[in-house]
Order: structure tokens, then sequence, then C-alpha cells
């Protein structure tokens, strides 16, 4: 996923680490709430294993990925600075990527060996029509080209919320567009 932004860079920023936030950046920005970083971690990670935990006894889907970034969300708009350190940041994308090449068996590789034709024909349609829509949203709507693209690109949305930050995009815009497209 990552070497597929070096060639398909329409406009977007050069990969690289996630930008630092700066205080005030954004517009109507809360004001971030000073903590200890042991403190404030503790509490992102209470918070996070508790949104999972809940959307999962409710039985919802993906529960443990939503219920993170929903209580990741709330304490941002709290004022509550999280930054993932990068050493999890990637340790994250890792086991996301394992997790899902885990399901590809021999017998899933077998099942799909003749069907692989139309299968490359719909995922390029889908990410043609996918990419033609991140292009004109920003046209429409206040949001930048790579959260656009990434979040209207069809793909695996951990992997395009992962990816994200590489870009420049927004993660949890590209995450909210990826889970209701």
């Amino acid at each position: 996923m990552i070497g597929l932004g070096r060639w398909w860079h329409v406009g977007l920023h050069p990969p690289g680490p996630p930008a630092p936030h700066r205080e005030g950046s954004e517009a109507g920005a809360a004001r971030p709430v000073k903590a200890p970083g042991a403190g404030r971690a503790f509490v992102t990670a209470a918070a996070a294993l508790g949104g999972g935990w809940l959307l999962s006894r409710l039985h919802l889907p993906v529960a443990w990925m939503l219920g993170p970034m929903l209580a990741a969300a709330g304490l941002n708009l709290a004022g509550w600075l999280h930054p993932v350190p990068p050493v999890l940041w990637r340790a994250a994308q890792a086991v996301i990527g394992a997790s899902v090449a885990s399901n590809l068996t021999p017998e899933v590789w077998a099942r799909l060996a003749g069907a692989w034709p139309a299968l490359v024909g719909a995922a390029a349609a889908g990410v043609a029509v996918g990419g033609l829509l991140g292009l004109a949203l920003p046209r429409l709507v206040p949001v930048d080209r790579a959260t656009a693209l990434l979040g209207l690109v069809p793909g695996a949305a951990s992997g395009m919320v992962a990816v994200s930050p590489d870009f420049g995009a927004d993660p949890a815009l590209v995450a909210l567009v990826q889970y209701l497209r």
C-alpha cells in the first residue's frame, strides 16, 4: 500500500512522518490540556480499550477499530493531545498487515485463481471511480486532495487510514469517509 503512493502521487504531500500538531492551527481548535506524557498515554489507552470493549458488547461490526477511534476522537475534541509514538504507529500497521495476510490461505488463493481477471478489472474500476471522485470532492467541499483521495479510493480502510499521515491527509476524516463509504 505504501509503495502505491510513491507512483500514484497526484498532488499528494511527499511521504514522511505525520505532521506535528500545532496549537491553535485549526479554526476553532480546542485548547490542548497539558497533561504529563505518561498520564496522557494512560488516559488515551484506557479510553481506546473502553471504546472497543463497549462497542464489542453492543455487537457492532469492527468494534475494536471503531471504538478506539471514537474514543480518541472524543479525547481530541475535548482538547487532549494524544500523539501515538512513531514506533507504536508502525507496529500497529504491521499488526494490521499481518492480520489481513493471515486470511490469505492456500485455499483462498485456489478459489480466486479462476476469477482473477474479473477481480482485477473490478478493483481497477473501483480505484478509478474513487480516484475521480477524490479529485472532484475538494472542488465541492473544503477538504484537501490527499484526504479526499484516501477517503474515497476503495481499499482496506485501515490501510488507508494508516498511510494517511504519510501523505499529509487527515486520518480522522479519512477513517470517517472510508467507513461511511
